[in-house]
């Protein structure tokens, strides 16, 4: 409209509504909504613009949450990281608003880019919108010991969130009995009821197995419902074949001559196979009841064996407390048989890897099954300012047996040089050979305050940000 605005009818005009005259007023209608003069007008459409859904995403929103953190903490991650980390909140999302396919998003990206930093913020973001008030998150973690740090860090009230793990023995008294108990009391005691139950990926094999699917399997479910939100952090497997013989149960009972639990549960299970027929269906025990040994620490007790002697052991422990079959292979000579799936209903989920970038699994998995799983951006990782430096010395559990004097002086050297300088110290856990490292460490150097140790098969080496 050109020219001058000078009388209520050319404003009405302007604005799109159309005056009523009454006896002594003219009234201005906008949507059905009586409006008694042009300022009272103006004053309606702010308030009807105020009340229109915000057009911000949840992956805009959690990704300027990522800026500010990252910045806070001095990460930069390069563009193509941010493509990546973009990408794998864009996958949540899709998840949320009930848009993404029926797939696995496999998320490669590499250790300490921010994959853990990206769930926490897009749960935070998602708990807090009133467009998703309904939408839940099953989060699934590889060891006991992550659920309380991501728990703590996400900052979710005592009412939203949960913890499905395995219940406690009330006969023990151990550290991992005590996290246990300690575990499934956090947050909403109605876990049904939590918009985000954390679990492990043994409770979710374990119950989809016993009833057959995702959806059959209520006690992932959120008021009667399976969560939309779903995540898997570390490894994922689609099937595996795994045998274990009775001959390399047999091995095994050389590491096991300083656990007598441990020793005679090897002795029974193989006993036990060697006896079935072929074909025969055959319970493992649970293993951890038997020894008090999870997978962690029997991974730690054979590491230093032989490769087919350790892959048993570790096999053998996945396969606790479940049904396999029994093969024959030569007369005296029995081989367990089992093949682990996920159900096909769990799909689609978020899987966040870091190896994910270098495991053929996942290529022959994306080349072999179609429409079954989908890699998202990696971003890349360069390492060219790693120095990488060799002692041409032996470092086994063997060497630290026969010269461990020479081993240690050899790193508190390696300390001394650099006096300004923290350290991460991956060792073998004390035993019968190897003696304890950290504390003959710590008692020679000069400045332990600036030293972090892990043994090798714990929790802290598989995954740590010292």
């Amino acid at each position: 409209m050109n020219g001058m605005l000078n009388t209520f009818g050319d404003i009405a005009a302007l604005l799109g509504v159309e005056p009523e005259t009454h006896e002594r007023r003219v009234v201005y209608r906008a949507d059905g909504v009586e409006i008694g003069g042009v300022k009272e007008y103006l004053a309606y459409l702010a308030w009807r613009e105020s009340r229109k859904p915000s057009s911000t995403t949840l992956t805009e929103l959690t990704m300027d949450d990522l800026r500010e953190t990252f910045k806070r903490h001095g990460h930069q991650p390069s563009t193509a990281q941010w493509v990546g980390l973009k990408d794998l909140v864009s996958s949540l999302e899709a998840m949320a608003n009930g848009k993404a396919e029926k797939l696995y998003y496999l998320s490669p990206l590499d250790p300490g880019i921010g994959k853990s930093q990206s769930i926490i913020h897009f749960i935070r973001r998602l708990v807090s919108s009133g467009a998703h008030k309904d939408v839940s998150v099953l989060i699934c973690l590889g060891r006991l010991a992550e659920i309380k740090p991501m728990m703590e860090q996400m900052e979710l009230g005592e009412a939203d969130f949960a913890v499905l793990v395995q219940e406690a023995d009330s006969e023990k008294s151990d550290e991992r009995t005590a996290l246990l108990r300690e575990l499934n009391k956090a947050g909403n005691a109605d876990k049904r009821r939590a918009r985000v139950l954390f679990t492990t990926q043994q409770m979710v094999q374990s119950r989809t197995r016993r009833h057959g699917s995702f959806e059959a399997t209520d006690d992932f479910h959120y008021h009667g419902r399976p969560r939309q939100v779903r995540i898997w952090d570390e490894a994922i497997l689609r099937a595996r074949e795994m045998k274990i013989s009775a001959a390399l149960i047999g091995g095994m009972l050389l590491g096991a001559e300083d656990n007598e639990s441990l020793y005679n549960t090897l002795i029974k299970l193989q006993a036990d196979i060697e006896a079935k027929d072929d074909g025969a269906e055959f319970w493992i025990p649970d293993l951890l009841a038997e020894t008090g040994l999870d997978t962690n620490s029997i991974f730690a007790r054979y590491s230093d064996e032989k490769e087919a002697i350790k892959d048993a052991a570790t096999d053998l422990w996945e396969l606790s407390g479940t049904p396999v079959i029994v093969e024959k292979i030569r007369a005296a000579n029995a081989a367990i048989h089992y093949k682990k799936h996920l159900p096909d209903d769990l799909k689609p989920m978020v899987v966040c890897d870091a190896s994910g970038r270098v495991r053929k699994t996942y290529q022959h998995w994306e080349k072999d099954v179609a429409g079954e799983i989908v890699t998202l951006s990696h971003g890349g990782k360069s390492y060219k300012n790693l120095t990488v430096n060799i002692w041409r010395r032996r470092g086994g559990k063997t060497a630290w047996g026969e010269d461990a004097e020479t081993l240690l002086e050899g790193i508190v050297r390696t300390i001394e040089k650099k006096p300004d300088e923290r350290f991460l110290i991956i060792h073998y856990k004390a035993s019968k050979r190897v003696p304890d490292v950290e504390k003959e460490i710590r008692r020679r150097v000069k400045d332990s305050t600036r030293l972090r140790f892990a043994y090798w098969g714990g929790e802290d080496a598989k995954a740590t940000n010292q």
